[in-house]
């Protein structure tokens, strides 16, 4: 007889959930950080890219992105650690599939 694998738990489901959701929730949060910090700073007259706001808001979601990336890959390997696997994985997918494109548009790779 061939066997199944058992279909998953609901709480390793609303886990990986939760972890996708605060996975996204550091990115939202760098990113209106940046926009507040943007709008601080007095824009100069100069072209688009030379602009000290523009600056301002690129520098932000760099760093803020480095600040996400620490706490969402340490949070996520403790938690695979502790046995919840799927909220550690969620965290890691979700901070990792949002920052590939953040990347791409900051470096403009």
């Amino acid at each position: 007889m061939i066997e199944t694998a058992p279909a998953p738990a609901r709480s390793s489901v609303r886990g990986a959930i939760i972890g996708i959701i605060l996975g996204l929730a550091a990115h939202a949060v760098v990113f209106g950080v940046a926009y507040l910090v943007g709008q601080a700073v007095e824009p100069s007259g100069g072209e688009m890219i030379f602009r000290e706001d523009v600056w301002a808001f690129l520098v932000t979601v760099m760093l803020g992105e480095a600040v996400a990336a620490l706490a969402c890959l340490t949070a996520g390997i403790v938690l695979i650690v502790r046995r919840n696997r799927a909220m550690g994985l969620g965290l890691i997918l979700a901070w990792l599939l949002f920052a590939t494109p953040i990347a791409a548009l900051t470096f403009g790779v």
